[in-house]
């Protein structure tokens, strides 16, 4: 039998490895292959499931929960996370804070710092453990799991001097002392886009509006030190041959702390909550079963995080409308992460990217009931993250800040579509500055309803249809704000003045109500400031405001200007030809779609770039779930389709588990128009949170 098992095993992985011939192009390739012990990868390794079995600390009751925390008040009436918190910080390693059920009001946040590594926040079920946050603050957290740190150290000799070739996987730096032991580190890298020729290739390049230097800034593993040799994964997933990268360690991290099984909802606060829930300098960490509701900006917020897992989550509403808001944020210096299983509604967008998040793996999640936007891509600069088994209507690169570049998206479904099947316009918009985007196996659009639609170069999404002229570099044919510069002709303070341009800009424009601000920089980049502008005309503009970082030069100063995301508004003729199409099924509207740029004879599209078989959490569900191989969606299965992935088939049967067939209340559910109505019973909630 053993025999027989190990067989049909190695069948199973030769028909996958057989049926993956089609190989992305090396420039967007990355390693996503899931960590375990033995091996570097996304993700907690080994997975989380063997840290659910952590015992409940304070446990004198042996009923499974910490002592603690029973009979203090479960009605939400009066604040208890002065309680809460003691028993987090009294937890050992290896232990779990067990919650009853029951609605706990914490008038602060619950804080699993770095101090506290290996412990589990844990509460007895999802829907029966509710935190009622009612933090009160612009940085406001409901739970913050680890501690931020600046990313300062070591000061000097730091620069690397060894190659800095795509594929690299050590560094030579000046003094490597300071990272011996550390667990991970920060790579920053120059822009390369402040060099003209790397734009003129036509390949991927990083870009400010607002003139930072490092937008490039990403976490790697320390794997090794030896000597002044600092050796990381994943490997450098890009070539910054030319360009200089300092290397910064983590100090403050923390590792093996989860938060599992409840509900977090800011609804009550004041406000609602910057972030209900947040993991920042965290490596091997998870959040899994957990709904975050009713916040302010983010539901679930990562934040220089590295090889941690969300799992079966759902975020679920935010407070208020705008910018500055997302359902999910992956926000700064995030490498190797797993987000998948997830359900993402109600929010706008559902799920942004920024700032340097690499190698990230997102996974097998629905993204329903946006407001605006599904996927945004919004600070500059995420690249070579996978997009895998995703429903969503849209995805959106916009430019605002700056670049974007090289992830995957693979066998995902982009819709067009909202929840109850009407047409929602464009899937794949890639406005300036994106560069290298891949697409394989996906569904784009829905037969009968929503055709395929993309749209390329636009300025940002603040700036529409743009000025009308364009921009094509690899002709060498420049933004007219690229590289703009001014002679500081007249100092009227330490602050204050006046810049005669040294060539006439495009989109330097007087201060707005908006407060959308433009930046100067003297000759050598190393200090500037944002700056309010009173007057600009052809040749001059007045400033005041010069105040972040030290003061005026002398007059007769080179100043470097930049006109912030009000600039640079010419459409970018270089975004198409960058973006990489294979085998995608292009919907339309008459209900015959077609599959395009079709892969050549012999070459198929395997069923995953991440894993080696089906989740075992698919149940029956087939897997892959989507792609030109699978159920097409059209006008009458669209419903059908999305409950393809497990996250779907929650969302649709009242959270019930894929071979489930009622959800623990003995009740289905089904949506309209994204409320909770039960049926064969009373109706107990209409509304999001």
């Amino acid at each position: 039998m053993a025999a027989l098992r190990l067989i049909s095993s190695l069948l199973i992985c030769a028909s996958i490895a057989s049926a993956a011939d089609y190989t992305l192009p090396t420039k967007v390739q990355a390693p996503w292959s899931l960590q375990t012990s033995a091996t570097n990868g996304v993700g907690v390794a080994d997975g989380i499931e063997q840290y659910f079995s952590r015992p409940a600390h304070g446990d004198a009751n042996a009923n499974g929960f910490t002592d603690a925390l029973e009979g203090i008040d479960n009605t939400g009436a009066t604040n208890v996370a002065s309680t809460i918190q003691t028993a987090i910080n009294a937890a050992t390693s290896g232990t779990a804070v067990v919650i009853p059920n029951g609605t706990y009001r914490c008038d602060a946040a619950l804080v699993l710092p770095n101090t506290r590594s290996n412990i589990t926040l844990r509460g007895e079920s999802r829907d029966g453990t509710i935190i009622d946050s009612r933090t009160s603050g612009d940085s406001s957290k409901g739970v913050l799991i680890g501690t931020n740190e600046g990313y300062t150290f070591p000061t000097t000799n730091n620069f690397v001097t060894s190659a800095k070739t795509r594929g690299v996987t050590s560094f030579t730096i000046g003094s490597a002392t300071g990272f011996s032991g550390k667990q991970w580190m920060k790579v920053a890298v120059e822009n390369s886009g402040d060099y003209p020729a790397n734009i003129e290739t036509g390949e991927e390049f990083v870009i400010t509006t607002n003139g930072s230097k490092r937008a490039r800034s990403s976490f790697f593993r320390i794997t090794g030190v030896a000597g002044n040799v600092v050796s990381f994964w994943p490997p450098l997933p890009y070539d910054a041959t030319g360009l200089e990268i300092q290397l910064y360690y983590s100090q403050l991290p923390t590792t093996g702390v989860g938060v599992e099984n409840l509900t977090i909802t800011s609804a009550n606060s004041a406000q609602g909550n910057h972030a209900n829930i947040q993991l920042t300098n965290c490596r091997n960490s998870w959040i899994y079963n957990v709904k975050a509701a009713a916040c302010k900006n983010y539901n679930i917020m990562l934040s220089q995080s590295i090889q941690c897992t969300v799992q079966k989550f759902e975020c679920a509403g935010r407070r208020e409308g705008g910018s500055n808001g997302a359902g999910f944020l992956v926000n700064d210096l995030n490498t190797a992460n797993l987000i998948w299983d997830g359900i993402i509604r109600n929010a706008s967008p559902l799920f942004e990217f920024n700032f340097g998040s690499i190698n990230n793996v997102i996974a097998y999640n629905l993204l329903i009931e946006d407001i605006n936007n599904a996927i945004l891509y919004h600070g500059p600069h995420p690249s070579h993250n996978l997009w895998e088994g995703n429903f969503t209507k849209s995805t959106h690169s916009d430019g605002y800040f700056g670049s974007h570049s090289s992830d995957t998206y693979y066998r995902n479904w982009i819709s067009g579509l909202d929840q109850l099947g009407v047409a929602q316009g464009h899937q794949i918009v890639m406005r300036r500055f994106s560069r290298s985007f891949a697409f394989a196996g996906n569904i784009i659009g829905t037969d009968g309803i929503q055709s395929y639609q993309t749209t390329y170069g636009d300025p940002n999404f603040g700036g529409a249809a743009g000025d009308g002229t364009t921009a094509q570099p690899t002709l060498g044919d420049f933004w007219k704000d690229y590289q703009l510069t001014g002679t500081l002709t007249t100092r009227t303070s330490d602050t204050a003045g006046v810049i005669t341009f040294t060539q006439t800009p495009n989109n330097m424009k007087v201060t707005d109500t908006s407060s959308i601000k433009q930046t100067i920089y003297v000759e050598d980049m190393s200090v500037g400031s944002e700056v309010t502008v009173t007057a600009v005309d052809a040749t001059t503009m007045t400033f005041t405001g010069y105040t972040q970082i030290g003061t005026l030069p002398p007059e007769g100063a080179l100043m470097n200007l930049f006109t912030g995301v009000a600039g640079w508004q010419e459409e970018d003729l270089d975004v198409e030809p960058s973006m990489i199409f294979a085998h995608n099924y292009e919907a339309n509207a008459a209900g015959t779609g077609t599959v395009t740029n079709q892969l050549s004879e012999g070459t198929t599209l395997g069923t995953s770039m991440f894993l080696t078989a089906k989740p075992d959490w698919f149940g029956a569900l087939d897997w892959p779930p989507f792609g030109p191989d699978t159920t097409i969606p059209n006008a009458s299965n669209y419903q059908a389709v999305m409950q393809r992935i497990p996250a779907g088939y929650r969302y649709f049967n009242g959270g019930a588990d894929p071979g489930e067939e009622f959800p623990a209340s003995g009740r289905k559910r089904t949506r309209v128009g994204g409320k909770d109505i039960r049926i064969g019973g009373k109706v107990l909630k209409i509304g999001d949170n």
